[in-house]
């Protein structure tokens, strides 16, 4: 929130500098929320900058890992976690239960992704700000993903996560270079 802050001061609305975006992603909707009503307007996350990747009922899920039909899941221990099947305020520094939500969300998360690496590769962005700010714009994106590792969600999707972004980074054609930070 303090970057969208600093540029929201700098440039005076996030529209006014199209080559950034911002996305959103977690299985605690309380942050979402108070969010919302601590920060001004202008700095807000928009609800489609945010993912939220709760998940209120895995036993469905976990059935089909227990039963061998998602051999993806392999890696997820439902020894430990099998009865842990509510997953809507965090996950609770448990990293497998954020990789769990990152895969069980997997194909909203890339929706959301794509979606905003095709807005930011788009010519008229880098022609937006070279007319407006004299700023030349280099093909190739620059991704940061931040988040903290002490918890769960971040800390179990943020592999995957970047994973994610590069594979779809080259998949959409995304010329120069792509840096995932």
């Amino acid at each position: 929130v303090r970057t969208r802050r600093m540029l929201v001061d700098f440039f005076g609305d996030l529209t006014n500098i199209p080559i950034v975006r911002f996305l959103y992603i977690d299985t605690d909707p309380g942050w979402w929320r108070e969010h919302l009503s601590k920060v001004e307007k202008k700095a807000q996350l928009t609800p489609i900058e945010y993912v939220d990747a709760q998940v209120p009922d895995a036993s469905n899920r976990y059935r089909d890992i227990r039963e061998g039909h998602l051999p993806n899941y392999n890696w997820f221990s439902l020894e430990k976690l099998g009865t842990m099947t509510n997953i809507t305020h965090g996950a609770g520094t448990i990293r497998q239960l954020g990789r769990f939500c990152f895969w069980f969300h997997y194909a909203k998360i890339r929706d959301a992704i794509s979606d905003i690496i095709r807005d930011l590769t788009q010519e008229r962005h880098a022609k937006f700000m070279q007319d407006q700010y004299g700023i030349q714009v280099q093909s190739g994106l620059n991704v940061h993903i931040v988040t903290s590792l002490a918890g769960g969600t971040g800390s179990g999707m943020f592999l995957d996560l970047a994973y994610l972004v590069r594979k779809l980074a080259r998949d959409l054609g995304v010329a120069g270079s792509v840096e995932v930070n």
